[in-house]
């Protein structure tokens, strides 16, 4: 039996969501070719830098979830991102959305609200839909958001 690499070790503690699969990545034996074809996935979606030091390559775009969304993450540090949505009954083909501004130390606790078009919310990126300040009003009216009052916001 080979010893558990290190770097796995310092896991406070292992869950069946992720962690799983350094046990199947450890010991591929114990496992089935299916189940190591999960692990690889796992590995490549949960810990890219320990995938791409174990192949010894660089994940392209696409090939891992949570380095997509970090790319996302950093491509919009300071933009308006959504973080709620509901179709608005007031404001006919529009969807009024509740955004905050995106990275560390950036004003996380302000929040505005914005109308967009419902065609073009549908179209959103799978990490979160960025407010072009340009295109999208700030929305100060009536809400659908249950307990949302109008509010003036700083432009």
């Amino acid at each position: 039996m080979k010893p558990m690499e290190s770097r796995w070790l310092d896991q406070s503690s292992y869950k069946e969501d992720a962690e799983w699969s350094i046990v199947a990545l450890t010991f591929p034996d114990v496992f089935t070719t299916y189940e190591r074809r999960y692990c690889d996935e796992t590995i490549r979606n949960t810990w890219p830098v320990e995938w791409e030091r174990i192949h010894g390559r660089l994940l392209e775009p696409g090939e891992s979830w949570t380095k997509d969304k970090y790319a996302f993450e950093q491509m919009h540090v300071g933009d308006w991102v959504v973080t709620s949505a509901i179709r608005s009954s007031l404001q006919a083909g529009m969807v009024e959305v509740v955004a905050r501004r995106s990275g560390a130390g950036i004003g996380q606790d302000e929040e505005r609200r914005f109308l967009v078009p419902s065609a073009e919310y549908e179209m959103r990126d799978r990490f979160g839909f960025v407010i072009d300040e340009q295109r999208h009003a700030v929305y100060d009216g009536q809400s659908d958001f249950l307990g949302w009052p109008p509010r003036r916001t700083v432009p």
